[in-house]
C-alpha cells in the first residue's frame, strides 16, 4: 500500500427538526471510538482521521465531496456512517442527519446516490464503505431503522472499480445497538466488534502481522453472530485486486522459526518532488529504528537492516587497506551509506549520490532479496531484465535453481 491513506467517520445520533425520528446513542461513542483507533500509530502509520457528529445536510454533503475528490489512484479511502437510512416512497435511500425532516426527505436528507457518485468519480482504486444502520422509516428502542423491504445495498453502492463495502445487517434486518441505548453512550455491535478487531490485534486472523480489509470484516461477523442470530453483517468487494492492506496488529510476535529479517516481494512507488521514496508497508514492517543504503551491483541500491550492514561493515573492515581492489570496495559501499530512518509515512529522504547511481527519476521498484531489499529505476530494470532471461541466462538459472533444491 503506497499510496496515503483517509477516513472520514460520520456519526449522527441526533435530529432536532423531526420528532419522529428517535435520538441514538451509538453513533457519538462509535465515532469517537474508531476515530481514537484510527489515530493510534502503532495500528495505523499514516491515517489522520476526520470525525463529523450530528451535522446538517449540507454541511456532510460539502465534507463527503472534498473527501473523494483530488485523490490518487493508490490512496485508500474509508467512508463510515452510523445512523438512521430512511427510503422515501420511490425506494430512494437517504441517510438521516441533524435537520432531516421525513417529509422533505431530498433537500434534507443525505442521498445515497450522492455518495456512490462521489465514489465513482474518485480517482481512488481502493474504497471501503462501512454501514452501521438500515434502511427504512419504521422505528423500534434499542435498534436503527427498521426495514420496510428489502433493498440489497451493493445494488446502490457497487457498481465501481475497486470498492467494498461492510454492512451492520442484511437488508431486511435491524441493526442493533446494546440495551443501553436511547441517548447514552454505547457501541452498536458491528462498530465495536471492528474496533476490539483492531485494538486487540484479533482481526489478524492469519498472524502475519498485517490486517487486512476482509479479515477485519471476518472478525465483526464472528463476534456478531456470537451475540445474537438476529444481525448478519454483510461484505461486497467490487472489481477489488488483491487484498487492502489495512492496519498493524500491534501485538504481533514473530515466530521463531522466522526470528531473522526476510524480505519478499516486489512493489512499485513513485520518487516524490522532494525526492523522497514511501518504503513499502510489507517492508517497513521488517524495519525498526535505523537501517542502511548502499550502492549496489548492477546499478541499484540496497537496503540492509543494521544488523546485515554491520556484518558487511565488519568483513571489509577486515580486508587490507594495501590493496587496491579493498580501498576501492570501502568507498563504494561505506562512503556512499546513508543510515537512514521512516517517517511516520514509511518515507525516506535519498540524497542526490544515490539517486544518481540507481538512475532513480519516477518511477521505482522494490525487491525483496531475503536479507535485503534493492531498489530500482523501473524502466531501466525492464530493460535489463530483458536483456539478462536470454535463453541461455534462464538455463543456467535453472541449472543454479536445481541445485539448491537438490540440497534441501
Amino acid at each position: 500500500m503506497n499510496g496515503q491513506s483517509f477516513a472520514l467517520l460520520i456519526g449522527n445520533g441526533q435530529f432536532h427538526q423531526e420528532q419522529k425520528l428517535p435520538s441514538l446513542g451509538s453513533p457519538a461513542y462509535d465515532v469517537r471510538s474508531l476515530g481514537s483507533i484510527f489515530s493510534d500509530k502503532d495500528i495505523f502509520e499514516n491515517i489522520d482521521p476526520r470525525i463529523l457528529l450530528d451535522e446538517t445536510e449540507s454541511k456532510l454533503r460539502r465534507e463527503i465531496y472534498r473527501f473523494f475528490a483530488d485523490r490518487e489512484n493508490d490512496d485508500l479511502l474509508i467512508l463510515y456512517i452510523s445512523g438512521h437510512g430512511i427510503k422515501d416512497d420511490r425506494g430512494n435511500l437517504y441517510f438521516a442527519c441533524a435537520d432531516t425532516e421525513l417529509g422533505l426527505l431530498e433537500v434534507t436528507a443525505l442521498p445515497a446516490a450522492f455518495i456512490r457518485d462521489q465514489m465513482s468519480h474518485s480517482m481512488s482504486k481502493k474504497q471501503v464503505l462501512i454501514l452501521d444502520c438500515c434502511y427504512s422509516g419504521a422505528f423500534t428502542s434499542g435498534r436503527k431503522a427498521a426495514p420496510a423491504e428489502e433493498f440489497i445495498t451493493k445494488e446502490i453502492f457497487g457498481a465501481g472499480s475497486g470498492r467494498i463495502i461492510l454492512t451492520a445487517s442484511n437488508s431486511v434486518e435491524f441493526a442493533w445497538e446494546s440495551e443501553k441505548s436511547s441517548g447514552t453512550q454505547a457501541a452498536s455491535l458491528f462498530t465495536q466488534a471492528l474496533i476490539e478487531g483492531l485494538q486487540t490485534g484479533k482481526a489478524d486472523s492469519n498472524n502475519d502481522s498485517w490486517i487486512t480489509i476482509s479479515e477485519w470484516y471476518e472478525y465483526a461477523f464472528r463476534q456478531v453472530k456470537e451475540k445474537t442470530s438476529k444481525q448478519n453483517p454483510r461484505y461486497w468487494a467490487e472489481n477489488v485486486e488483491g487484498n487492502f492492506l489495512f492496519a498493524r496488529n500491534k501485538f504481533y510476535k514473530r515466530p521463531a522459526e522466522f526470528s531473522s529479517t526476510r524480505f519478499l516481494g516486489s512493489f512499485s512507488a513513485r520518487l516524490s518532488k522532494d525526492l523522497r521514496i514511501r518504503i513499502p508497508l510489507t517492508f517497513a514492517s521488517e524495519l525498526s529504528g535505523d537501517f542502511v543504503v548502499i550502492q549496489g551491483f548492477d546499478e541499484c541500491l540496497m537496503l540492509l537492516t543494521m544488523e546485515q550492514f554491520n556484518k558487511i561493515y565488519e568483513r571489509i573492515s577486515a580486508l587490507s587497506q594495501t590493496d587496491p581492489n579493498s580501498r576501492l570496495l570501502r568507498r563504494l559501499i561505506l562512503g556512499s551509506a546513508l543510515v537512514a530512518n521512516m517517517d511516520r509515512s514509511n518515507r525516506i529522504l535519498l540524497p542526490q549520490n544515490l539517486l544518481g547511481y540507481a538512475r532513480l527519476t519516477n518511477e521505482i521498484l522494490f525487491y525483496g532479496c531475503g536479507d535485503h531489499v534493492e531498489i530500482w529505476e523501473k524502466e531501466y530494470m525492464e530493460k535489463k531484465t530483458n536483456l539478462s532471461f536470454d535463453h541461455e541466462n534462464i538455463q543456467n538459472l535453472q541449472s543454479l535453481l536445481r541445485e539448491i533444491l537438490g540440497k534441501l
